[in-house]
């Protein structure tokens, strides 16, 4: 989030490590649910040429995979409910 200037464009990735690891682990995340969340968006975190970063659009696509393919990873509906909410807060 930009803190000057507003919502930023993108969550970044050190708002990804400091604000939303925190905020699910709050809700109850254990380490191997965080690591899931990482790994979904790990490839949108690490992209080049200064594109790095969860886009608002990207955000969404990796969202309405979760929920498409829910035997692929370990999130249960309540969960992936609580990480929508967490994230939308970073936009």
């Amino acid at each position: 989030m930009g803190i000057f200037f507003g919502p930023s464009a993108k969550i970044t990735p050190g708002e990804f490590e400091r604000e939303l690891r925190r905020a699910l682990r709050k809700q109850g995340f254990s380490d191997v649910d965080l690591d899931e969340v990482t790994k979904v968006f790990q490839g949108d975190l690490k992209e080049g040429g200064g594109g790095y970063g969860i886009s608002k659009s990207e955000f969404k696509e990796r969202m309405k995979w979760l929920r498409n393919n829910k035997s692929k990873h370990r999130l249960d509906t309540k969960e992936l409910g609580q990480l929508e909410v967490e994230m939308l807060k970073l936009f």
